[in-house]
């Protein structure tokens, strides 16, 4: 036979429909996240935000690779001079420091790597997010929405068997 060797893992498929978006209220405004999947061991998220036109993050710092893709309505970095419209892709690579303005009501999917450490207008840090954060925010959110995340969507948590 070929070369090919035999699968060592399976193939998952999660209906996006079944996982719910989290209400998450944040320093800047309300963001809704659908968290699709997470690793905690490779400090890695896919997830869907909503976020309405006027919303600005603080400015932040991104110590991994983030791909953006953007679905409907436009988003930006102050620090460029493009915009994210539906259908844009968008690559983050790591060390990238930008603050995120919401022009018109957005949906885009973001695959990040690694964390983001927020700063204020002084250079001060400010907060700190990653897979596991991230992770805890959106299951604190269902949890008090009477909802939760489905089978699937954590690829693993570290000590759990």
């Amino acid at each position: 036979m070929g070369q090919l060797p035999e699968d060592s893992a399976a193939t998952e498929h999660i209906d996006l429909a079944d996982i719910p978006f989290a209400e998450l209220h944040r320093p800047w405004g309300t963001t809704y996240m659908k968290l699709i999947s997470v690793s905690l061991v490779t400090n890695t998220f896919v997830n869907i935000i909503k976020w309405p036109a006027g919303i600005q993050l603080a400015r932040h710092h991104h110590t991994g690779t983030v791909h953006a893709y953007t679905m409907d309505g436009a988003w930006r970095y102050l620090e460029y001079d493009w915009v994210a419209r539906a259908g844009s892709y968008v690559h983050e690579p790591p060390g990238t420091n930008h603050t995120l303005h919401v022009d018109e009501d957005t949906t885009a999917m973001f695959i990040t790597q690694g964390a983001f450490i927020y700063f204020d207008d002084n250079d001060n840090i400010t907060a700190y997010s990653d897979a596991g954060t991230i992770l805890g925010d959106v299951e604190r959110a269902l949890q008090a929405q009477g909802l939760a995340l489905p089978a699937g969507v954590v690829k693993d948590r570290p000590g759990v068997c």
